[in-house]
């Protein structure tokens, strides 16, 4: 799970990529050969229509942020905007406060250590074995912590350049 920081409306594009279907084309990760593409597709695939070629939209760069959820717990309790909920929205100059603030205090309890959670494998009842998945937590170190709020603060210069008057999170 992860929570992005984004200007409502921003400037957006379209991208042409290899449909998630077509895995099994040789040129999947190089060259993406549109007729290698489309004979490894799904032809009932909603994304690509049985093409292997999908059209994606995304937000022009500079106008979002994605943290994983404890990042963006950690940075927001920094910023001190809500930080119960991890959906929300801040007035621009109530978030540049917020980056300023940051920058000017103590941000040692704002950081963690990467761990990682190890699988035990347990026996069922019925004698098959259950092996619950490894939990990796990346870590936040001081200097990601200074590497985010650079790049919140681009977003909201982005933001205000573009005309918008919040950023939202969720």
């Amino acid at each position: 799970m992860s929570v992005t920081f984004h200007v409502p409306n921003a400037p957006r594009y379209s991208n042409t990529e290899p449909c998630l279907c077509a895995q099994g084309a040789p040129s999947f990760m190089t060259s993406n050969i549109p007729d290698e593409l489309r004979e490894h597709a799904w032809d009932e695939c909603p994304h690509c229509h049985g093409t292997g070629i999908e059209t994606v939209e995304r937000t022009q760069q500079g106008f979002e942020l994605n943290l994983c959820n404890g990042n963006a717990r950690l940075l927001l309790a920094l910023l001190r905007l809500d930080d119960e909920c991890l959906y929300g929205s801040a007035s621009l100059p109530d978030v540049r406060r917020a980056i300023m603030f940051a920058k000017n205090t103590d941000r040692s309890g704002f950081t963690r250590d990467a761990t990682v959670g190890r699988a035990v494998a347990r026996q069922c009842d019925d004698g098959t074995a259950f092996i619950a998945p490894n939990v990796f937590v990346g870590g936040f170190s001081a200097d990601d912590l200074e590497d985010r709020l650079a790049r919140l603060e681009e977003v909201v210069d982005n933001a205000q350049a573009f005309g918008a008057s919040e950023i939202t999170w969720g």
